[in-house]
């Protein structure tokens, strides 16, 4: 636990961290018109979810090495959403430039996802205070709840149609 410690402090302490994460947000904000402060911001929030992920699994004394390789495999799928988010706004605006008699800009959506993204991130970390005993915001923890639920019951009701899908119908 006091490696992941120590890990997490050195790498928010390291200039060569902020640097590849400024150098990130520049790019992305430079090639689809995001905010690089938005960037920044969701950069820093993937990696305390991750580490405060961590002290609450080891906290509860769940800790596993495969669910620090869960977590890490999270952070870089979200930074893959980003750039398929970032690259997507872009087609889009390419594509329909001049098309269309209204106003559009793709950075817009963009802003839009990362302000989602850290509402998101942040009721994670929200959850991950409470299980170490903070007080917490009530309506974060609603949202994150809720999210949970519509997630699961998606699933449910995607396994249940593939699932009734394969399955040979009695005549």
């Amino acid at each position: 636990m006091r490696f992941f410690y120590e890990l997490g402090i050195s790498c928010l302490e390291q200039l060569a961290a902020k640097i590849s994460c400024a150098a990130f947000a520049a790019y992305m904000s430079y090639n689809f018109g995001a905010s690089e402060y938005l960037l920044l911001m969701v950069q820093y929030l993937f990696i305390a979810d991750f580490f405060l992920g961590i002290l609450d699994a080891t906290k509860a004394k769940k800790f596993s090495w495969s669910r620090a390789w869960k977590g890490i495999k999270k952070v870089i799928s979200l930074y893959f959403g980003v750039l398929v988010v970032g690259f997507g706004t872009k087609a889009f605006d390419v594509a329909l430039h001049g098309r269309m008699t209204i106003e559009y800009n793709g950075a817009f959506f963009f802003d839009l996802f990362l302000y989602l993204l850290i509402l998101f991130e942040l009721a994670s970390i929200n959850r991950h205070l409470a299980h170490s005993d903070f007080s917490v915001n009530k309506f974060l923890e609603s949202i994150f709840d809720r999210l949970i639920i519509k997630i699961k019951t998606k699933l449910n009701k995607a396994l249940d149609n593939s699932v009734d899908k394969t399955m040979p119908k009695d005549d």
